[in-house]
């Protein structure tokens, strides 16, 4: 599950992709956008040159980057397929976590503290 302040439910389900086989596939591996659904990226090298790509994808997405702490630092809504993005501001490292959201129940406001856990497969 994955919270906002301890709060808001932004989706049921959550995988954790920290090895670099699972960050290369991503949402990439659904056809169809999965329903109450998170991706949690640990990014390598604390966030230096956290870009991300859409190529390939069927639908759009919500990307937050969360620092440390998990708070949400920086969120792009409804990125549209075969788009590239990268935050400049945070180019060379800052961010810990990305997380790709499909139709979430609700975003969470730039600083808000996120929690999650796992889904059990």
């Amino acid at each position: 599950m994955l919270q906002a302040d301890h709060q808001q439910i932004l989706a049921g389900r959550v995988e954790v992709y920290s090895r670099p086989k699972d960050r290369r596939q991503g949402l990439l591996k659904f056809k169809t956008p999965p329903t109450d659904f998170a991706a949690i990226f640990v990014l390598p090298l604390w966030g230096f040159f956290p870009a991300v790509h859409t190529f390939g994808m069927k639908y759009p997405i919500h990307i937050l980057y969360c620092d440390s702490d998990r708070k949400v630092r920086e969120l792009r809504e409804s990125v549209a397929p075969n788009r590239f993005i990268l935050p400049w501001r945070k180019f060379f490292g800052g961010y810990r976590y990305l997380i790709e959201l499909v139709e979430p129940k609700c975003l969470p406001e730039l600083g808000s503290e996120l929690s999650w856990k796992e889904s059990a497969e």
